[in-house]
């Protein structure tokens, strides 16, 4: 991961086979074997086991999953999705000399030429990071140079890419959203960054309304019958937006970081907390931020909304968009959707919702 020679060039899918493969007979080798830490979670349905080859990692990842069911991690238990993470400083980790150039890459660092085959790769060139999917066994892979270069905006919802991945051959859809409700029922909120959907989750701490989410969420089945899975127990601030929030300044996790890094909240730690793991989806808010008093809600046309939502999710997630954007248009024509003119009174934000 240094700037290693290039090997001769071979099919995508080949040389991220051999990486993969590489990687892999490393974290499994029973000389390493005991070192690895395992740790599950529930989403929804689904089980998740993270295999992490030495602790170096684990701070920056359990605290935005720990409100989430634990499952356990007996051996012989099934797993939908099993994760191996190294930090390749700390673990000794060797994957070779990685095999693309600069520029070699699409958007975001997405491997093309993996569409017809079993796996999904990223290469985060400047957070110094590879991230590997085999979708046929469920197995992925996340390496890092070393957790200095582990990305900022990455601890509100670790691995990413690849549950994106993941859930997509599920008929589940990440999106940048939150969501409050109860346990009867939520509503997503939507919108760019700035559009105020911090500001309204936690508007909804004072009211009663459960959280789901606050960045992303996980929506399964992309349907009329669909529910809204937490995935994250984090939410953001901008230092500028917590001004309105100072009786939860004491709470943020990162007070020592100055703009632009937001404020960073683990909400599993309110007491009590307002977290929910899952609830049925009921309506779709997409929010805008006004300079008026009052916060209105009205009914929008679907179609509308969606043009207006959609492509912040897709540029966010790595591949198959047009896949996303079919379950995402699914979302939308089978919810009522309304558009949500947020005042500057807290307050009248979670008794609108």
């Amino acid at each position: 991961m240094n700037g290693m020679a290039r090997p001769p060039a071979k099919d995508a899918a080949t040389t991220v086979a051999a990486l993969f493969s590489r990687a892999l007979a490393q974290f499994e080798d029973p000389a390493k074997r005991s070192l690895l830490r395992r740790h599950a979670w529930q989403v929804g349905p689904w089980r998740i086991e993270q295999r992490h080859l030495g602790p170096s990692l684990e701070d920056l990842f359990y605290p935005a999953w720990a409100h989430l069911p634990d499952p356990g991690t007996e051996s012989g238990e099934a797993r939908d999705l099993v994760v191996y993470c190294a930090d390749v400083q700390a673990s000794g980790l060797d994957l070779g000399p990685l095999p693309w150039r600069a520029g070699e890459t699409a958007n975001q660092g997405i491997v093309a030429g993996l569409d017809n085959s079993d796996y999904r790769a990223l290469w985060d060139q400047q957070g110094y990071a590879v991230h590997l999917f085999d979708r046929r066994r469920g197995i992925a892979i996340y390496a890092v140079r070393s957790r200095n270069d582990f990305r900022s905006w990455e601890r509100s919802l670790p691995l990413r890419s690849i549950l994106h991945w993941w859930t997509a051959a599920r008929g589940g859809q990440l999106l940048h959203a939150g969501a409050v409700g109860t346990a009867e029922g939520g509503a997503l909120l939507l919108g760019a960054s700035g559009a105020g959907k911090s500001t309204t989750t936690l508007a909804c701490l004072a009211n009663g309304l459960a959280i789901g989410g606050d960045d992303f969420v996980l929506v399964e089945p992309a349907g009329s019958d669909a529910v809204i899975h937490s995935v994250s127990t984090t939410a953001k601030l901008s230092r500028a937006a917590l001004l309105r929030f100072p009786h939860l300044a004491a709470a943020a996790a990162n007070p020592q970081e100055a703009e632009p890094e937001k404020a960073l909240f683990f909400l599993d730690r309110f007491t009590p907390s307002p977290l929910v793991a899952a609830m049925p989806l009921k309506a779709l808010l997409m929010l805008n931020r006004g300079p008026q008093r009052d916060t209105v809600i009205e009914p929008v046309n679907p179609a509308a909304a969606l043009q207006a939502s959609a492509p912040n999710t897709l540029f966010m997630l790595p591949g198959d968009r047009a896949g996303a954007f079919a379950k995402i248009a699914r979302i939308f024509r089978t919810h009522p959707c309304f558009r949500i003119d947020l005042g500057y009174d807290l307050p009248q934000i979670p008794q609108r919702i």
